[in-house]
């Protein structure tokens, strides 16, 4: 194959440029908890992502045997280049030979088409698998235009393998930067990777586990180490590597480590090798999912309410909590309530267990972090020992390591359990909302707009009600009327809605709500009342000087003479647009933003501009496309820019006129010039 000079330059640069860019992430060979180091089950995480992985996984043999390892690249798309560097341990594994399965013109069964090998070395002499310089063999490859891209399945390279000592090892894939596959224009290709590994005969396997599965900054995570085996005898060493520069080296299974990072969340990929009685090493197992640490961990209480807070014995009572994850990570936890059944005891109500674990495959959105959700627990007053009496219920939340537990107990206001037949609705609540054609919108109501009105109606007493009037009152006229006869319980809540359509004029309004009923213990709680306020809006007047603007002259736009039609309101800010006579207005951005209740301009050529001067006053309300109502907040003003009498602007000709005079004359002159010297040299007329 033949290069041009030009195209190998291209061709080198695009490779260096492939080489060199890198995000540092270590591969890690991984293993779940409490796992051995088969990994016959790893699976891509998701159908159809390229893959990189070793074939076959798992290799085993004796001393003197050999063995061959094919890597290969599988379910890939527009793969145009790959920078693959691997390595195992020297001391078990002695290099024979390889073949790079590049390109698949020469390669049938290899991958990519016709280009460039780069890198095609073996390191025999490195002895640290998995560091800078233990990485054994590099092949770096890359097509060349016009080679078509590569898709599908096939081996990059094939490595054969002699057994020299026994143990075992990781072989792995150890570019740091994962940019191993990449496209036609460089871009790296997304995939997932999978190391294999050797064991020879009687090499024991190293198998962990550790608590809490999240750890906290300098707070003991205990691993374990117990679950290791080894065929032939007993393991009397575990080495640990716990992924934040500190290894240790010991005969028990069990270890503490503490990490003391400082940022809120970190990843650690601990890993271990252990020794059995006879000198012979496993290979090392990596924790899978990594081990998370983070600053710290805690579920809170915030809330609690119950159903009812006055009721008969015998009856059902919702207990309902919130509960907020303040860390950053998924907690599991568990709830637990009580009711105080004397000074001192508390009985059980019931407890559950959310699940917000992290390795889950589905997650419960109750453990998320920064999640606030609420719980209700139903609780039957049936076995209380005392049915007239007042209980509290108290709601403990626990499970989660290092929590802090300040905020893992609320305790409820007093709910009173009684046998007597207590008749009370209640007016609960009283609220109103303006409101537009199909929207909603806060207070006050700007005259024009209709007021949304909405009430509850509670049930604090022992018994159903069955059949209850609400009025709506307004300046003592009523105006609405639900008459209900439906059923409602002991602690139930009702709500109804009105939209008052027909309002007009500006003012306050008294709104009362009523509940009326014909048994009724207790009336002091029947009506409620607030007061609804209706305002009008501004009215804006734009004064510009002087009258009659000509082009370069400064103008003077000064809104002083608006005015708040509505008493007590004030408009606090005033903001101007300026929109040139080329621009189609609310379309794209103005040509100059300025605020004050004064401000000047200078125009800089003919035409009918536009100013927009757009309020906010003490309500805070300004202009709102979708809140109708708001557009007296708002005043256009187009303002026609003239020449002056003597044809220019008023401060002098406009420089674009200038120059555009000087290009003519500069023509004109050019044009003599020539037609001059073509008379000089033309032969005289005969």
């Amino acid at each position: 194959m033949k290069l041009n000079s030009q195209k190998t330059l291209k061709i080198c640069i695009a490779i260096v440029l492939f080489l060199t860019s890198s995000i540092l992430t270590t591969p890690k060979l991984a293993f779940s908890q409490n796992a051995s180091t088969d990994q016959t089950s790893l699976q891509p995480l998701s159908d159809g992502l390229p893959v990189l992985y070793v074939s076959p996984e798992s290799n085993t043999g004796q001393i003197n045997d050999y063995f061959t390892i094919n890597i290969i690249v599988a379910n890939v798309t527009d793969l145009y280049a790959v920078d693959i560097q691997f390595a195992w341990d020297p001391a078990i594994l002695e290099y024979v030979n390889h073949t790079a399965m590049v390109p698949v013109e020469d390669f049938p069964g290899g991958i990519l088409h016709e280009g460039i090998l780069v890198m095609d070395k073996v390191d025999t002499t490195a002895s640290m698998p998995g560091t800078e310089e233990g990485t054994m063999y590099w092949l770096a490859y890359a097509s060349m235009e016009p080679a078509p891209v590569f898709d599908g399945t096939g081996t990059a390279f094939n490595m054969t393998f002699k057994v020299i000592k026994s143990g075992g090892c990781a072989l792995e894939f150890t570019n740091l930067s994962l940019k191993e596959l990449s496209d036609k224009p460089g871009n790296p290709i997304n995939h997932e990777r999978y190391d294999g590994y050797f064991e020879s005969a009687g090499t024991p396997t190293a198998r962990f586990s550790w608590s809490p599965t999240v750890g906290v900054v300098n707070e003991p995570v205990t691993f374990n180490a117990s679950e290791s085996s080894d065929p032939e005898g007993p393991i009397v060493n575990y080495f640990w590597d716990f992924d934040d520069g500190n290894t240790a080296a010991t005969p028990n299974p069990v270890i503490n480590h503490n990490f003391n990072h400082t940022k809120d969340k970190e990843i650690y990929y601990v890993s271990l090798i252990v020794e059995d009685n006879t000198g012979i090493n496993s290979s090392k197992t990596i924790a899978d999912p990594p081990l998370t640490v983070v600053q710290f961990r805690n579920i809170g209480l915030t809330r609690i309410s119950l159903s009812t807070y006055h009721t008969l014995i015998n009856t059902t009572i919702y207990v309902n909590v919130t509960i907020k994850n303040y860390g950053i990570v998924p907690e599991n936890f568990t709830l637990t309530a009580y009711c105080n059944i004397s000074s001192t005891d508390w009985a059980l109500i019931n407890t559950t267990t959310v699940d917000g674990n992290p390795y889950n495959m589905t997650i419960a959105p109750s453990g998320l972090p920064g999640s606030e959700v609420p719980h209700s627990f139903a609780w039957n007053t049936t076995t209380l020992p005392n049915p007239e009496a007042y209980y509290k219920v108290q709601v403990n939340v626990t499970g989660v390591p290092y929590d802090d537990e300040t905020d893992n107990t609320i305790t409820s206001k007093p709910v009173h359990i009684t046998e007597d037949l207590i008749y009370d609705l209640t007016i609960e609540t009283l609220s109103f909302r303006a409101s537009h054609g199909v929207l909603t919108f806060p207070l006050p109501i700007i005259l024009g707009e209709k007021a949304e009105i909405t009430t509850t109606v509670k049930n604090l007493g022992t018994v159903p009600e069955e059949a209850f009037n609400v009025t709506l009152y307004i300046n003592g006229t009523a105006l609405k009327q639900w008459i209900l006869s439906e059923t409602l319980t002991s602690g139930a809540v009702k709500t109804l809605t009105w939209t008052w359509e027909e309002i007009l004029e500006r003012g306050y309004y008294n709104i009362t709500a009523k509940v009326t009923v014909a048994i009724e213990n207790v009336t002091e709680n029947n009506i409620l009342q607030d007061f609804l306020r209706v305002i009008e809006t501004p009215q804006l007047e734009i004064i510009y000087t002087p009258d009659t603007p000509v082009v370069n002259e400064t103008v003077t736009l000064n809104a002083s003479s608006s005015i708040h039609r509505e008493p007590g309101g004030q408009i606090t800010g005033y903001a101007w647009e300026i929109w040139s006579p080329d621009q189609i207005l609310d379309v794209g951005s103005p040509i100059s933003d300025l605020t004050g209740v004064s401000v000047s301009y200078t125009f800089r050529h003919l035409g009918n501009w536009t100013i927009v001067l757009k309020v906010t006053d003490n309500f805070g309300y300004t202009y709102e496309t979708r809140r109708t109502l708001t557009s007296d907040y708002r005043l256009d003003l187009e303002i026609p820019i003239e020449l002056a009498e003597d044809g220019g602007g008023g401060e002098g000709i406009p420089i674009e006129y200038i120059v555009v005079i000087i290009v003519v004359v500069i023509v004109i002159i050019a044009a003599l010039v020539i037609f001059y010297r073509r008379r000089q040299q033309s032969p005289a007329a005969a």
